[in-house]
C-alpha cells in the first residue's frame, strides 16, 4: 500500500507497494509504522514544490521497524558526505542533498528504503507514533541552537501551531522562557492542555519589546516584522519558517535589524545530530508530546485531510501504518476524561421564586466561543483594541448561541466632566471645549449622534462634573455633577 502524489491536488491511495523511483541507491528497506503529516506535504499537494518530482510519494516524519522488530526515526535525507557542508557536520545543507518524499519516496507507504546511516534508535519506552515528531523537533533544536540561546533568556515564538509549540519546549529544555505569539483565538482554545501542562504563556500579542530572541514559525509577513520590532537592541533573530512568496516589504522594519545592531540567522531543515538530540527530548517529555497528536488516522483518510492539514487550525495528524498496534485518538481519551470528572449535583434549596428563575437559567455553550473571538480579531484593527467591548460582543454571542446576535434594547451613555489638570497646559484644547461638547450631544450635533441614529441607539449625556456651567433641563441629559471638575492633580490630590 501508497499513497502517492500524481499531480496537484491528485494523491491518491494505491495497493502497490513498490517504490516509484527506478534505483534507491542502496539503503535497507523497512516496513513503517507510522508517518506524521507535515503542513509541507499539504502546500506541495496544493501547490507544488521546487524540490518535488512526480509521482512521488509524500511523507518525511516517518517511525520505522526493520526485520528485527527494532523501531527508528529516520533522517529524511541523502547527501554526498563529502562536500564542505557535510565534511563541517552540516549535512543538511549538501550540496547534492535528495530529500525523502520529494526526491524520492516516504512514508506514506507500508514500505520505504533509506540508508541504514539515517537510521536513528527510538526507545521501546514510549509509543511509536511519537517518533512522528523526531523530524519537527530536530528542526526547531537546529533553529535554537543558531541564536545561542542560553538559561534565562527570553524567547518570543510567533506562531501558535505544533512547530511554535515543539519550539516553546525546546525552549524550556534549556532553561529560557518562551512567549508564544498566536492571532488565532480558536488555536489558542485548542492548545490550552498543552501550555497548561507546561506552563507557557501564550497571547495573541504582547507589549513588551525585551525578548533576547525571536524565533517566527509561521509564514507571516506581519509576524516577520513583529519578531524585530519585539527584539531588543543585540538580539538574536531566527528566520525559521520560510514567508509567502512574492510579498513586499517595509524597509522601515528592515532598517531594525540595523539600528538595534541585531544578528540574523536561517535555519533550513537538521543534521543527524539534531534528530538524535530531538529523540531524547521526546522521551523525557513523552506526556507533553502527546497532547500535540491532533488524531491518528488511517491510509484511506489521508487524500481529504489535506485541506484540513493546509488550514494551519490543526495539531498534528499521524497516519498509522501498523496494523499490529492498538491507538486511541486524543478525542477519544478526552470523552473518556470528562466522563470521570462528572459528578453528582444536588442543587442547594432555595424559595420558590428563586427555583423558578433558575429553572430558566440554562448553561451557554461555548462552542462557539473560539469562532466568536476569532471573527473578532480578524476585523480590520489591532488584537484587542476595542478592550471590554471585544469580550462583551463574545459574551453575547454566547448567550444568543450565534455568531450574528441581535440587541433590541440599544442604549449609550455619554460620561461629561472636566479634569483640573488642563490648567498645565496638558491638553490641545481649553476647559471650555467639555460645555461646547455637551450642549453639541445634546443638540444631535456630535458624530456619536450620527451613529446612534444610524443603529438606532438611545443616547443619555451625564454631567459627572463639568466646569463652570449648569445645564438646563433636556431630555437626554442626566445631571448627577460630584464637582465643578477634579482638582489639579499636579498641586493637590484630585
Amino acid at each position: 500500500m501508497r499513497i502517492i502524489l500524481r499531480g496537484l491536488r491528485r494523491l491518491e491511495l494505491e495497493l502497490d507497494s513498490n517504490p516509484t523511483d527506478e534505483a534507491i541507491h542502496g539503503g535497507k528497506r523497512l516496513r513503517v509504522l507510522y508517518c506524521g503529516i507535515c503542513r509541507t506535504d499539504a502546500k506541495m499537494w496544493e501547490e507544488g514544490h521546487r524540490e518535488l518530482n512526480l509521482p512521488r510519494v509524500p511523507g518525511h516524519e516517518v517511525v520505522v521497524e526493520d526485520e528485527k522488530g527494532g523501531r527508528f526515526v529516520v533522517w529524511p535525507g541523502r547527501v554526498c558526505g563529502h562536500c564542505k557542508s557535510c565534511e563541517n557536520g552540516r549535512e543538511n545543507l549538501c550540496e547534492k542533498i535528495e530529500i525523502m518524499g520529494f526526491h524520492f519516496d516516504g512514508g506514506f507507504a507500508d514500505y520505504l528504503q533509506t540508508p541504514e546511516d539515517n537510521l536513528i534508535a527510538f526507545p521501546e519506552t514510549i509509543p511509536s507514533y511519537l517518533g512522528s515528531f523526531a523530524e519537527p523537533t530536530g528542526c526547531v533544536i537546529n533553529a535554537i541552537e543558531k541564536i545561542n540561546l542560553r538559561r534565562g533568556e527570553k524567547l518570543i515564538i510567533y506562531g501558535g501551531g505544533t512547530t511554535g509549540l515543539i519550539a516553546a519546549l525546546v525552549c524550556i529544555e534549556k532553561g529560557a522562557v518562551p512567549f508564544v505569539v498566536e492571532k488565532n483565538e480558536e488555536k489558542i482554545s485548542k492548545v490550552k492542555p498543552f501550555l497548561s501542562a507546561v506552563g507557557i504563556d501564550c497571547a495573541k500579542d504582547t507589549r513588551r519589546s525585551d525578548f533576547d530572541a525571536v524565533l517566527v514559525a509561521c509564514p507571516d509577513l506581519a509576524a516577520f516584522g513583529l519578531g524585530l520590532v519585539k527584539l531588543r537592541r543585540g538580539g538574536r533573530y531566527s528566520f525559521f519558517s520560510g514567508l509567502k512568496k512574492n510579498e513586499k516589504m517595509d524597509t522601515n522594519l528592515l532598517n531594525l535589524i540595523h539600528y538595534k545592531e541585531a544578528s540574523m540567522y536561517g535555519a533550513y531543515g537538521l543534521t543527524r545530530k539534531n534528530m538524535k538530540q530531538a529523540v531524547s527530548i521526546i522521551e523525557k517529555c513523552s506526556s507533553a508530546f502527546e497532547l500535540l497528536v491532533e488524531k491518528i488516522v488511517s491510509p484511506a483518510e489521508v487524500p481529504d485531510l489535506m485541506r484540513t492539514v493546509l488550514s494551519g487550525k490543526h495539531l498534528k495528524y499521524v497516519i498509522h501504518l501498523d496494523k499490529k498496534s492498538y491507538y486511541k485518538t486524543h478525542e477519544a481519551k478526552d470523552k473518556e476524561s470528562q466522563k470521570k470528572e462528572l459528578e453528582p449535583h444536588v442543587a442547594p434549596q432555595f424559595s420558590s421564586l428563586c427555583t423558578q428563575v433558575l429553572e430558566k437559567i440554562e448553561e451557554v455553550d461555548r462552542g462557539i466561543e473560539p469562532a466568536a473571538r476569532a471573527k473578532i480579531d480578524n476585523k480590520t484593527k489591532p488584537l484587542g483594541s476595542l478592550g471590554r467591548l471585544e469580550q462583551l460582543a463574545v459574551q453575547l454571542c454566547l448567550i444568543q448561541g450565534t455568531l450574528e446576535p441581535n440587541i433590541g434594547e440599544k442604549h449609550l451613555f455619554v460620561f461629561a466632566a472636566d479634569h483640573g489638570v488642563v490648567e498645565e497646559g496638558v491638553s490641545a484644547y481649553p476647559g471650555e471645549v467639555t460645555q461646547q461638547m455637551v450642549l453639541n450631544f445634546l443638540a444631535g450635533g456630535a458624530a456619536i449622534n450620527v451613529l446612534c441614529r444610524h443603529f438606532g441607539i438611545d443616547i443619555t449625556v451625564v454631567d459627572m462634573g463639568v466646569k463652570g456651567m449648569e445645564f438646563e433641563d433636556h431630555p437626554l441629559l442626566m445631571k448627577k455633577k460630584v464637582a465643578m471638575g477634579t482638582r489639579n492633580f499636579a498641586l493637590q490630590e484630585a
